[in-house]
């Protein structure tokens, strides 16, 4: 399967990132980064892997790690991730 990234979720991954890298070493980064690259592969070969939303059963959302989540939904034999969220922060997902 295709996977896509919207321009929020692409800016909110690399926000993480530059956040991480200001104040952490360079490996935390580098891990959130293999973590979710690792994500999408998997996601990649089994789409449904991730639980839905109780909110809506077509959103699903990927636990990267305690700090971070994926949520995507599946069209048309794409993935598109819709928002990288943060775990503690208050969002819709």
């Amino acid at each position: 399967m295709k996977v896509t990234w919207s321009d929020d979720a692409k800016a909110s991954y690399l926000q993480k990132i530059f956040e991480l890298l200001q104040k952490w070493p360079v490996e935390i980064a580098s891990r959130l980064e293999n973590a979710v690259n690792s994500l999408i592969h998997n996601l990649e070969l089994h789409n449904h892997i991730c639980p839905a939303s109780k909110k809506d059963s077509a959103i699903r959302r990927c636990v990267i790690s305690k700090h971070s989540s994926i949520i995507y939904i599946i069209e048309n034999n794409t993935i598109h991730i819709i928002g990288f969220i943060d775990n503690n922060s208050d969002h819709k997902f």
